[in-house]
């Protein structure tokens, strides 16, 4: 619990600011932040460790309580109804040096995951200000500010947040958009430290810099939400293949920007696994032929689309650029 209670506070500490001052911050460490024994005891309760370390925590519940450490839990310990209830969402901490790095949306995959197996429909949470965005980028929306008057007398801002789960078609989809937004957020912040120089570095005339590697990456993306999109309102959709040496060429990515390149690359992305959550279930199993190829289904399209993504990502980090 130790540990626990060390990683939240860190955590608490420097992830806040900007977003509550310090007394806010200091008085939700007292009063909110903190270990709640009940979601451990349920098993409900997870850690991500990295070499041995741990850089995330947080878990989801089948209880009413909403927000709360063990010093002062808000709403009751009673079991909810999945059938009419939404599972809660609890306690999502990261490490300030794992930030940004897919701990917190692991950590998020695994709670749904587990809230839909118990049969629960729905998620609901109470987001701290700096939560908001990144719940938000999950698909949360959310639902009332809410203000919470502290023991001392500090009033705490919090967001409530809720999302729909998915099931069948739909878990697959969400699924693959959670997978899409992790690869993105592991790959650029291995782009971003790559130079300018090293990215417009060419092995060979006839071969891709990273530069262009990402460029392509960006055409595949642009071709994809075209495809993603027009094949959910046709019963057999039809659409042209691309060259991709040509798109390349012809758009010149070794004279763009390469930090506008890869923040370009991330933004479509996350677009993308914006568009994947929305594809209608009963759209999965429609005919898809690009340019002469053999006919699939728009769900093997997207899969697809992950799967060659990954492929290039790796292929940069075989380049070690910066390295």
């Amino acid at each position: 619990m130790r540990a626990l209670t060390d990683l939240i506070t860190r955590s608490a500490r420097q992830l806040s600011r900007g977003y509550y001052t310090e007394a806010e911050t200091e008085s939700a460490i007292r009063h909110v932040f903190g270990v709640d024994s009940a979601l451990v005891a349920d098993r409900t309760y997870f850690v991500v460790e990295s070499d041995g370390v741990m850089v995330g925590c947080g878990g989801w519940s089948r209880r009413r309580t909403l927000y709360g450490g063990d010093q002062r839990p808000v709403g009751p310990q009673e079991l909810l109804d999945p059938a009419l209830d939404a599972a809660r969402i609890r306690a999502f901490f990261v490490a300030p040096e794992a930030a940004r790095k897919g701990v917190g949306r692991c950590l998020f995959d695994a709670c749904l995951t587990a809230a839909a197996e118990a049969g629960f429909q729905w998620v609901e949470l109470m987001a701290t200000l700096p939560g908001v965005p990144f719940y938000a980028a999950l698909g949360c929306d959310a639902v009332e500010q809410v203000t919470d008057m502290l023991p001392d007398g500090v009033a705490l801002r919090f967001v409530r947040m809720r999302r729909q789960l998915s099931t069948h078609g739909g878990h697959m989809l969400e699924k693959l958009a959670l997978e899409l937004l992790s690869s993105v957020d592991e790959a650029a912040a291995t782009l971003r430290a790559v130079s300018e120089e090293s990215a417009a570095a060419k092995p060979t005339p006839d071969v891709w810099s990273v530069k262009e590697i990402v460029g392509h990456l960006i055409d595949s993306a642009a071709n994809n939400h075209q495809r993603f999109v027009r094949a959910q309102h046709v019963p057999r959709f039809e659409f042209p293949g691309y060259e991709q040496n040509l798109w390349v060429g012809s758009q010149d990515y070794q004279s763009c920007s390469w930090r506008e390149l890869v923040d370009f690359w991330v933004l479509y992305n996350r677009h993308l696994a914006h568009v994947v959550r929305r594809v209608p279930v009963a759209a999965l199993d429609i005919s898809c032929r690009i340019g002469e190829e053999e006919s699939v289904t728009l769900s093997f399209l997207i899969e697809d689309y992950l799967r060659h993504l990954r492929h290039h990502v790796s292929q940069i980090a075989e380049r070690r650029p910066d390295r």
